[in-house]
């Protein structure tokens, strides 16, 4: 059994399942024992049979003072286990969205991602977890309480069980679209959760645009339908405890009007009628409930499927490829190609070399390819045809994780988080001193911000206190510190002003130590002069290459220079 889904937790837990099931048996006999209880005071006093009263009294008593105690044990064995049972499940959720290959990730709606976290998972809590222990409840309560009433009097029991299996029979019948009317609501949620998501995250095009009173009403219709779709749901589970409550009044009627009958013919005693009817609530309860229970227990199924299959999806994925010893850092790309999945663009073939310290810009107009070179330096995704190394070992042999080893990137969009500048640029990783965070700072022209190296509360939350020029400097530190020995700039410096951009550009072409790519389509021509190698894509072709002082002239570069 995979240890990783929900079922697989749960079974992972299965001493602390039956250690908290045993508890909550325990206190449903100390509910059966305080029914026989009730029935010793009574047959005591109607018989003025002095030992079955004491008897009753202490009993009575003994058991109404520890009940409190172990009932409040076993609802705090299974808070804590269930607590422990969402954590793992929700752990693995994040393992899986973090395994997940990134074009893949990038791919999913973020609101469908948040909505497994907080709508279905509640759902599933609700639904699933908390009534494995009420389902048992019941059932343990239903199978006891019969017993009991064998014990007692079997006319009495067979009339109560007749009873009960018609009213259950009964109760459950049509249940069969509960999961239909549960998936239909935990949908609705996710649409509106990701209508959230993306009010927080396109603020600012909304707020320009004036988009706000269509964004409202986009939300307010979404939550109107949430609401109509949980209303229809719990319609159908409310009409399912109506029917349960019908069913276990009659069970309790029809006992007591059977014991009526039975005590007037001297069948039963008056403290044996006593007894019954007060077990017969048992008998009424599980009835009432399990309906219930077993309809939003149902209900959880497709729940439960779509949790599995997103952790089953990249959960536990680890590289198998061994680590390779990478000396030297220069890149290979021979003959590359790749095509997307139902798209007419195709990459290459294409040819370079990019030796170790070189700083090469990559030139080209939106569409041309240039994205797509970025992917596969960084193995987002793979090359159909030819053969990419790095130093003397082919890219088919490295890892993900050890290319990024290596590789940093600089993008146009540098998420930031809430914290302090330090920690920004470590990204949280232990043992980086503050000198050598220092050093890249100068390096990066964040020297202004060295005497705020530890304020956590420096940074605002996205970085919104920081310029786009101080967010993407942050982004160049990030790399430095960590000794990236490629360094790759993804049309870092569009959204820039130029004086900012040429600074920042030319920042990264003085670092000595490192290799510098630039992807653009933005030029300076005092900074172009001075890259090893210029490369141009058109259509994903490479049309020129070389430095500009050999390619100048190059009726491509020229067109570009013309159109930028």
């Amino acid at each position: 059994m995979n240890t990783k889904t929900v079922k697989g937790i749960i079974h992972k837990h299965k001493f602390r399942y039956i250690k908290a099931i045993l508890l909550k048996s325990f206190t449903e006999l100390m509910n059966i024992a305080i029914a026989f209880s009730f029935g010793l005071l009574i047959q005591g006093a109607s018989f003025k049979n002095n030992d079955q009263l004491k008897i009753g009294i202490i009993s009575s008593m003994i058991i109404l003072i520890s009940m409190p105690f172990f009932e409040y044990i076993s609802n705090m064995v299974v808070s804590r286990l269930n607590q422990d049972v969402m954590y793992s499940i929700r752990q693995n959720i994040i393992e899986s969205y973090i395994n997940t290959e990134p074009e893949k990730f990038r791919a999913m709606d973020n609101g469908a991602k948040i909505s497994i976290l907080t709508n279905d998972i509640d759902a599933l809590y609700s639904d699933f977890l908390v009534n494995i222990f009420w389902i048992w409840h019941f059932l343990f309560m239903l199978v006891a309480t019969v017993i009991s009433l064998l014990f007692i009097s079997i006319y009495m029991s067979l009339v109560l069980i007749i009873l009960t299996i018609i009213s259950f029979y009964f109760s459950t019948r049509g249940v069969g679209n509960i999961e239909e009317k549960n998936q239909e609501r935990l949908a609705a949620l996710s649409e509106h959760t990701n209508a959230i998501n993306e009010l927080i995250s396109g603020y600012d095009v909304i707020h320009d645009f004036k988009l706000q009173e269509y964004s409202r009403k986009k939300i307010s219709n979404l939550f109107k339908n949430s609401i109509q779709k949980y209303m229809n749901y719990r319609k159908f589970v409310l009409r399912q405890e109506s029917i349960g409550m019908f069913f276990g009044g009659i069970v309790f009627m029809g006992g007591f009007i059977a014991g009526s009958v039975f005590v007037y013919y001297s069948i039963l005693s008056l403290g044996m009628l006593i007894t019954c009817i007060q077990l017969s609530n048992n008998l009424n309860q599980p009835i009432f409930n399990l309906v219930s229970l077993l309809t939003q227990f149902r209900a959880s199924k497709n729940t439960i499927m779509k949790i599995d299959t997103v952790i089953a999806e990249n959960i536990g994925k680890k590289e198998e490829l061994n680590i390779q010893d990478v000396k030297e850092y220069n890149l290979r790309l021979d003959n590359i190609s790749y095509k997307y999945p139902n798209s007419d663009f195709v990459l290459g073939p294409l040819n370079g070399r990019i030796n170790y310290g070189k700083k090469i810009c990559i030139l080209g107009h939106s569409g041309s390819g240039k994205s797509t070179i970025l992917k596969l330096l960084k193995k987002d995704i793979q090359a159909e045809n030819g053969n990419m190394q790095i130093g003397d070992i082919g890219y088919s042999n490295i890892g993900i994780n050890q290319i990024l080893d290596y590789i940093g990137v600089i993008s146009q969009n540098v998420f930031v988080f809430k914290n302090s500048i330090k920690n920004n640029i470590t990204l949280f990783e232990d043992g980086i001193q503050d000198e050598t965070v220092v050093r890249a700072m100068k390096l990066s022209g964040l020297d202004s911000f060295i005497d705020r190296l530890n304020d956590g509360d420096f940074i605002n939350e996205f970085g919104n206190n920081l310029s786009g020029g101080e967010r993407q400097r942050l982004a160049i530190a990030r790399c430095i510190v960590r000794n990236k020995p490629i360094i790759i700039a993804d049309e870092a410096f569009s959204s820039l002003d130029n004086k900012l951009a040429y600074e920042i550009e030319n920042e990264l072409l003085n670092i000595k130590q490192n290799t510098f790519i630039n992807i653009t389509h933005r030029l300076f021509i005092k900074n172009l002069v001075k890259y090893d190698e210029i490369w141009i894509l058109d259509k994903g072709k490479l049309v020129a290459k070389g430095h500009y002082d050999d390619i100048k002239n190059n009726e491509h570069l020229l067109k570009f220079l013309i159109n930028t």
